[in-house]
């Protein structure tokens, strides 16, 4: 009877293992354009603890995230449970190059081939002849029994922001210029840029949307997601079916969103703001004023 007891404890209990596993098994998380959200380590540490808990089995970070800072990859590295692997963005630029980033990730561009995806990361900053050469070299290494996700920084799709040359803000090509009959057998582009480029710029007084946390468009049959993040922490967890995806977006609630009106609102009212030095100061100038009129009365 014990033996049965136990045996039946050992069941129940792999069967819930099993069962975890099963379910995220075929699971990743991805982020982008961390460094103006994850301001300091306590809310890295937050971020992460709350990718921990979906249990993904991998995290794809993709650029604008301080990856430059060796500390800053190794938290992420050494906390986040699942593999973690990375794709630079213009944040990561020093001195015009990537040699920073390079020496904390250890490369630019990589293919990881999975049970159930084959996932490209792609250096979008560099120009359209190296993004050919590379894509030309590993296109039959490919699984082509499972989706291809080709991971990147920049909207690579979208040519509305195009900067005159290679490793500067924007990419630096148009979407035809990279190999169309390579591009057209990938069936996910996902960038991590931010959305206020798109959505309202900070850079101007147009109020930008900040309840964007990601979108879909549709070129050449590829289902191409921005899903860079803006002044909440966010992060989006993915479970691959078949060939198809599913998406959630987890929103970290200890973080407020903060849109533009509030911006320029809290502004106007710190200019009103009187700090108790300036209180001080206008009580001496009165008295001082009270007492130079005393004092000229008193001299008549």
């Amino acid at each position: 009877m014990l033996i049965k007891n136990i045996f039946f404890l050992i069941s129940f209990f792999m069967f819930f293992i099993l069962k975890n596993y099963a379910e995220n098994s075929n699971t990743f998380v991805v982020f982008g354009h961390g460094y103006s959200t994850l301001l300091n380590k306590k809310k890295r540490e937050d971020f992460i603890k709350k990718i921990n808990k979906m249990n993904p089995k991998l995290v794809f970070i993709l650029g604008d995230s301080e990856l430059d800072n060796n500390d800053i990859v190794l938290d992420y590295k050494s906390k986040l449970k699942a593999k973690v692997f990375f794709s630079p963005g213009n944040n990561e630029i020093k001195k015009g190059n990537l040699d920073k980033y390079l020496d904390n990730v250890g490369y630019l561009d990589t293919l990881l081939k999975t049970e159930f995806g084959n996932f490209i990361l792609l250096n979008s900053l560099a120009s359209s002849e190296s993004i050919n050469l590379y894509l030309k070299n590993i296109i039959n290494n490919l699984d082509t029994l499972v989706p291809t996700f080709l991971l990147t920084h920049h909207r690579i799709w979208d040519d509305n922001l195009i900067s005159p040359y290679p490793y500067e803000h924007d990419k630096s090509y148009l979407f035809s210029d990279l190999d169309s009959n390579i591009i057209s057998s990938f069936n996910y582009i996902i960038a991590g840029n931010s959305p206020t480029q798109y959505f309202g710029h900070i850079n101007t007084e147009i109020p930008y949307n900040t309840n964007i946390c990601y979108w879909l468009d549709m070129v050449k049959n590829i289902e191409c997601y921005s899903m860079g993040m803006k002044n909440t922490p966010f992060f989006h967890f993915l479970k691959v079916f078949d060939r198809e995806i599913v998406i959630k977006s987890i929103v970290n609630k200890k973080s407020k969103l903060i849109s533009k009106q509030k911006q320029i609102k809290d502004k106007e009212i710190n200019k009103k703001i009187i700090y108790p030095i300036e209180h001080f100061l206008y009580l001496f100038i009165c008295i001082l004023i009270l007492i130079i009129i005393k004092m000229r009365k008193n001299l008549k």
